[in-house]
């Protein structure tokens, strides 16, 4: 569902700018990921006072499957085989290196919520609960997708 200029779009663009970095930035549009067997998996784990966080994903099919299935951490490569779903407390990381562009020129990241209350299977960094977290199955819901350019 796309989200519309208002308070939804203000808190997710704002904390994408804020942890980008960037100073030139404009937001293409955000997408809210609305996938009720997703969330049912995830809810009981991400809906009370969860992390807001990153993840990029290297190509269109990745960012498909993520939203159609959610993380499956069976299907990660990063870390080795069921490792877990990687994920980073500010933009800057998950952009670099780890977000795709489109045929339109537009780079697409995930803005995530993230079980605060299970501990994370790896954990680096101090600020906002570590700048990169490493979740286990159904402790991360996709709940953005955002499109943006700039630089």
């Amino acid at each position: 569902v796309r989200v519309r200029i208002g308070q939804e779009f203000q808190a997710v663009s704002g904390h994408l700018m804020q942890t980008l970095g960037w100073t030139r930035l404009s937001i293409v549009d955000i997408h809210r990921v609305q996938n009720d067997h997703v969330w049912r998996r995830c809810c009981r784990n991400v809906s009370q006072d969860p992390y807001i966080m990153f993840h990029g994903c290297r190509s269109k099919q990745n960012e498909h499957n993520i939203i159609e299935e959610g993380f499956r951490v069976d299907k990660c490569v990063s870390g080795g085989a069921n490792y877990g779903t990687w994920l980073a407390s500010n933009a800057a990381y998950s952009e670099a290196g780890f977000t795709f562009t489109d045929p339109s020129g537009f780079r697409h990241i995930f803005v995530c919520l993230v079980s605060r209350r299970t501990p994370p299977v790896m954990q680096q960094g101090s600020d906002m609960g570590g700048h990169i977290r490493v979740m286990g199955q159904d402790l991360v819901y996709p709940m953005w997708v955002v499109r943006y350019e700039g630089g």
